[in-house]
């Protein structure tokens, strides 16, 4: 009985090793998969300086909510903040009313909003921006190729440049756009044209 015992607990152990074996071959695809990502995502990101166009605003062309094709040389002459987000981003949700109100604050000077969407469905993005009640210019990048060739590895990401489309600032993160100090700042590029010192952090 006891010999019995013995060997049906070394074929559950032996059986067991085999599952668990099996299972650990089944996720190396994925553990692997994700360690590339970790390794990868510092190496995505480049310094302002570096990013493709040379620091300048790239030209692009994507349809906005109500299928209107935006080309993006038509923001010379302002100053641009192009923010890349979407609607499962919590942080990108959090700084929406805030960039509404820095819009209506500042849409009657040289400075312009524009806010791209990463590959989310068009009623998805058309009910969050009505339901928020967004009056600012609202793209599609339907197939992620513009967030691609800025380089996007963060939402959201938000970069400001000047009106000869030189890139003056990045934001990588959320930030109180209605704030004082943000409203100062953006003023100040309006008027001078010239790099800000920072946004503050949250």
């Amino acid at each position: 009985m006891k010999r019995k015992t013995i060997i049906t607990i070394i074929l559950l152990c032996f059986g067991l090793g085999l599952v668990t074996v099996y299972r650990v071959h089944l996720m190396k695809p994925a553990i692997q998969s994700l360690k590339d990502r970790q390794l990868e995502r510092p190496s995505e990101y480049r310094p302002l300086d570096s990013i493709k166009g040379e620091g300048k605003l790239l030209l692009f062309r994507l349809a906005d909510i109500n299928g209107v094709v935006f080309d993006s040389s038509e923001l010379r002459g302002k100053i641009v903040f192009l923010n890349f987000w979407t609607t499962w981003c919590p942080t990108c949700v959090a700084e929406m009313p805030g960039m509404e109100k820095l819009y209506q604050t500042l849409k009657d000077k040289d400075f312009t909003i524009v806010a791209i969407n990463i590959k989310e469905p068009l009623s998805r993005v058309k009910n969050f921006v009505s339901s928020q009640k967004l009056t600012f210019t609202t793209l599609l990048d339907t197939d992620g190729a513009v967030t691609e060739s800025f380089r996007i590895f963060a939402t959201p990401t938000t970069f400001i440049f000047g009106k000869s489309g030189q890139l003056l600032d990045t934001v990588i993160g959320s930030r109180e756009w209605d704030s004082k100090a943000s409203i100062t700042t953006l003023n100040r590029m309006i008027d001078n044209d010239t790099k800000s010192l920072g946004f503050q952090s949250n």
